[in-house]
């Protein structure tokens, strides 16, 4: 309710403050864009995705990108057309879902220890699980994952349950030879009704006692999971602890960062590898002349000058609604090419020459 009147208000102000509709607007793009990627990131997870919801969520920052392009394009000028609205939203959204499908996966090392090995070079082709380093943990890491992994809690309690269950049958003895006493009138009523509520009890212990174990259960299989995982895949048990560690490639790409040597000592979290997702985009500045010719999907070949005379497919992406501010007789358009089957490591910055097809 106090929203919904927050909001009517700012509405009847807009007039007065002009920059009170734009933050009014971003503040409801932002509220959408959280809420869709918090439902997409359960939705992922409940399906099991490959990277726990920590994972995800470290990324929010991001969400910004989405305001950010919105507001380049011009959608958060006051009194906007309903239909170049939409086609902002249209065009903003699918920029950033071109620019997330881009992102860089950082790749850390969840525990302390020492490079032995490093299988991969600055610019490798990988596929995902593909093993990029192994480490030796250190002591006290090697020693916090098997005090995690060990089960004492859980023995003590299937320890204690055993005994339940012994009291409760030399218990169910009792009453059963109560109730034969009480038929042929040689014991009371009241003892067989004691022993029988004494009963009563220790089946209510039992049970809960049986949930305690089961959750016990599955908390240490879980846990046990997450060490695996984090872990690199291999096996492990609270008897058997590897002192090896693997750092494997988290999805499909090149290698694209590597500050990672042997016999290099690795604090907690260190920033190992980077992998790129082998997506190349072509940035070229174009006049007005040549900017009204254009749309979007043109296909040219591109060539690019550290590869000589290969020739890559380069597709046009969504034209920028506004030239740069350059001035009236300078001014210019930015627009980007997508390259299409670069199956080789190529830095930034490098240049690039566009011949559209048509």
């Amino acid at each position: 309710m106090e929203a919904s009147l927050f909001i009517e208000s700012a509405l009847k102000k807009a007039s007065c403050r002009p920059w009170l509709m734009p933050l009014v607007l971003a503040a409801g793009d932002l509220l959408a864009v959280g809420a869709a990627w918090s439902v997409c990131v359960l939705v992922r997870h409940v399906l099991g995705g490959a990277f726990p919801l920590s994972a995800y969520f470290s990324l929010w920052p991001l969400s910004g990108l989405y305001l950010a392009i919105y507001a380049a394009l011009g959608g958060y000028r006051v009194l906007l057309h309903p239909p170049r609205e939409m086609k902002i939203c249209v065009l903003g959204t699918s920029l950033a879902a071109l620019i997330f499908a881009a992102l860089t996966f950082w790749l850390r090392n969840p525990y302390a220890g020492t490079c032995e090995e490093v299988r991969v070079r600055l610019g490798d082709a990988v596929k995902a699980g593909d093993v990029l380093a192994v480490y030796r943990l250190d002591d006290q890491d090697h020693d916090a994952i098997r005090q995690a992994l060990r089960p004492g809690k859980l023995h003590a309690r299937r320890e204690e349950l055993r005994l339940l269950d012994v009291q409760s049958q030399e218990a169910a003895a009792r009453v059963e030879r109560l109730e034969d006493a009480v038929r042929v009138g040689v014991e009371s009523r009241a003892r067989l009704e004691r022993e029988a509520s004494g009963l009563d009890m220790l089946d209510r212990q039992r049970a809960a006692l049986r949930e305690e174990i089961r959750e016990l259960s599955e908390n240490l299989a879980e846990e046990r999971a997450r060490v695996r995982r984090e872990l690199g895949g291999v096996p492990v048990s609270s008897e058997n602890v590897p002192w090896e560690a693997l750092l494997r490639a988290p999805a499909d790409g090149l290698v694209s960062d590597l500050k990672l040597g042997p016999r290099m000592e690795m604090v907690k979290n260190k920033l190992c590898f980077s992998v790129a997702r082998p997506i190349f985009h072509a940035e070229c500045r174009i006049g007005p002349d040549r900017y009204v010719r254009l749309t979007a999907g043109d296909t040219g070949r591109v060539t690019i000058q550290s590869l000589g005379d290969r020739e890559f497919e380069g597709v046009l992406l969504p034209l920028p609604l506004t030239a740069e501010d350059k001035g009236p007789a300078a001014a210019s358009y930015l627009v980007h090419f997508l390259i299409k089957d670069l199956d080789l490591f190529v830095s930034e910055g490098v240049r690039v020459k566009v011949v559209l097809d048509k």
